[in-house]
């Protein structure tokens, strides 16, 4: 009888830990996916400014110097403008011509994180 009693326990204990260690596993592996996300949050706002500073420079470019977007500037030719080693960005004229463009894009990137912003011309 003890040693069934010894078996049936051991057998317990055993199945408790396994729970607990999947319990542990599961919350490890949450905890790590929002260091992760926490991580490009700055990214994150890297790339919305990098996507910005597209945008001020576009909007310059057709105002006040009056010249068309080149098309070194352009997502479509590869025209990634970099502002430092991990942060760039790109146009996309989405309606109109790089003269007149009707809708700018611009796309910021900062390693793997892309944001966009766009803009819509408006008359006055």
């Amino acid at each position: 009888m003890n040693k069934q009693n010894g078996a049936v326990s051991l057998l317990l204990t055993i199945l408790v830990l396994a729970g607990i260690l999947v319990i542990a596993l599961g919350i490890s592996k949450i905890i790590l996916q929002e260091i992760r996300m926490t991580g490009q949050v700055g990214e994150s706002t890297k790339a919305y400014q990098a996507a910005d500073t597209g945008i001020e420079w576009a909007l310059y470019q057709v105002i006040k110097v009056k010249q068309p977007i080149p098309d070194s500037k352009l997502c479509a030719n590869n025209g990634w403008t970099n502002l430092d080693s991990q942060t760039a960005y790109c146009l996309e004229i989405t309606q109109g011509t790089p003269q007149t463009p009707e809708k700018i894009k611009a796309i910021g990137r900062v390693n793997r994180v892309r944001r966009a912003v766009e803009i819509k011309a408006v008359e006055i």
